[in-house]
């Protein structure tokens, strides 16, 4: 059995709500697993899984102009088309 090793690898990046963001930390998480050691097959699977992740998130996060609401505090039915 191989030994297991207590070492915990961290990596943190703060990013703006930008469109340029999600390219910047795909680079990110690829040089920093790369840095690790980890088999390049698992970098190529990780860079995608972060690249969905990230576009799902800045899609999530996108934020609205408000609709004015109606006096009863609902938001008024969208205009038909």
């Amino acid at each position: 059995m191989a030994a297991q090793s207590d070492t915990v690898l961290v990596s943190a990046l703060e990013l703006a709500p930008l469109p340029t963001a999600i390219p910047c930390f795909r680079l990110h998480a690829v040089a920093v697993l790369r840095e690790w050691g980890l088999p390049h097959d698992l970098v190529a699977d990780a860079q995608m899984l972060v690249s969905e992740l990230m576009t799902n998130a800045a899609d999530a996060s996108i934020i609205l102009p408000e609709r004015p609401r109606s006096p009863c505090g609902c938001s008024p039915p969208e205009p038909h088309s």
